[in-house]
């Protein structure tokens, strides 16, 4: 886990990660969906950043 943000907006919660693979990312998705109380995950795939 990279950061988590809790927002008042669409998104309730955003959490950051970084997975050396879509596997390992499937299997971190798969325990968040586990978690009591969680209804519904949207992913988005961050393909590049800049820093300025």
């Amino acid at each position: 886990m990279i950061s988590t943000h809790h927002r008042s907006s669409r998104w309730d919660f955003i959490a950051v990660v970084q997975t050396r693979s879509l596997a390992e990312f499937n299997n971190v998705l798969n325990d968040v969906r586990s978690i009591d109380g969680i209804k519904s995950t949207e992913s988005n795939l961050l393909l590049d950043s800049m820093i300025f």
